[in-house]
Order: C-alpha cells, then sequence, then structure tokens
C-alpha cells in the first residue's frame, strides 16, 4: 500500500524526523522535518540510534495529491532529490492559527444551520398546531350551523302545525255558525 512512515533521527529528540514513502513496496526518503530549539526545547544527552525507532514510527495513509504548502509548510526542492521540509516555531504557529480558523469558521457554519433548524421546525409545528386549531374551528362552526338549521327547521314545523290547527278550528267555528243558522 501506499503511506509515509516517520521516523525519529535521534534516539533522545525530536528535533530531526525524515519520511519515507512505501509506493508499491518501493521505499525512499521523501523529505525530513527539521525543527529548531524553541518547538521542542534543549535536544542536547545521550544519543543512541536504536533505542526508540520502533517505538517513534508515525504511520499515515495519504492521497497522492496531498500538497504541505495548504497547511502552511514550506518546502524546498534541490535539484532532483527528495523534498527536504522545515518546521520552524512561526510556521508551526501559523498552521495551528490557520487549522483554529478553520475551525472556527467551521463552528460559526454549525451554529448558523443549527439557528436555522430551530426556526424551521419551531415553523412546522407552529402551522401543524393552526391546522388542527382551524380544523376544529371550522367543525365547530360546522356543527353549529347544523343545530341553527335544525332548530330552524323544528321551530317552523311547530308553526306550520299550529297554523293548521287555528285553520281548522276556524273551519270548525263557521260550521257551527252556519249549523245554528239552518236551524
Amino acid at each position: 500500500g501506499n503511506f509515509i512512515a516517520a521516523r525519529d533521527g535521534n534516539a533522545d529528540s525530536v528535533s530531526t524526523m525524515s519520511f519515507t514513502v512505501d509506493v508499491n513496496g518501493q521505499t525512499s526518503t521523501a523529505f525530513s522535518f527539521t525543527s529548531d530549539t524553541e518547538l521542542f526545547g534543549d535536544t542536547t544527552g545521550p544519543t543512541d540510534a536504536n533505542t526508540r525507532t520502533v517505538h517513534n514510527e508515525i504511520v499515515a495513509k495519504i492521497n497522492a495529491s496531498t500538497d504541505l504548502s495548504a497547511l502552511g509548510i514550506s518546502a524546498n526542492v534541490a535539484g532532483t532529490g527528495p523534498a527536504r521540509v522545515s518546521l520552524l516555531y512561526a510556521e508551526t504557529r501559523v498552521f495551528i492559527s490557520t487549522i483554529d480558523k478553520g475551525l472556527k469558521t467551521i463552528n460559526t457554519q454549525r451554529a448558523e444551520l443549527g439557528a436555522v433548524s430551530n426556526r424551521l421546525n419551531h415553523t412546522v409545528n407552529n402551522l401543524t398546531n393552526m391546522s388542527a386549531n382551524l380544523s376544529a374551528a371550522r367543525g365547530g362552526i360546522e356543527d353549529a350551523d347544523f343545530a341553527l338549521e335544525t332548530t330552524e327547521l323544528a321551530k317552523n314545523q311547530i308553526l306550520q302545525q299550529a297554523s293548521t290547527a287555528m285553520l281548522a278550528q276556524a273551519n270548525a267555528s263557521k260550521q257551527n255558525a252556519l249549523g245554528l243558522l239552518r236551524r
């Protein structure tokens, strides 16, 4: 597989790191990081090249299009040999600052998206509630109209029956009056 392995150049110091690239079984040193003592502190002390080789190996998968300049790290290529990268304290601060700015931008965007999502959820809930209330009100109005019409019908039926009864009594009175006159 394709990978980059980073290994300390010195057993007691991380001031120099060399990176090797393994592409389909062919390994070559691609570049090395060199720091100043401001970044890692004093690097003096006993050295033994075999002490920490295995313990300090770092392996990371990369794409073929990885570009260190986007991370604020400068690369100097001398001739056709491998690139040598110097990662100084100032460049490290710029790199970390760039990462922090990116994270702040992402967090701001996430907060704005969360706020929009909350507003949309509130609007959906409000519209659902309004729809339920309108349906209940419409049903109440329709029920009230049905009751009013039923009452109106009963009133009209009573009035019709009363007028029929009055007509019958009036006709009966005429018959009684005619009956008295015939005698």
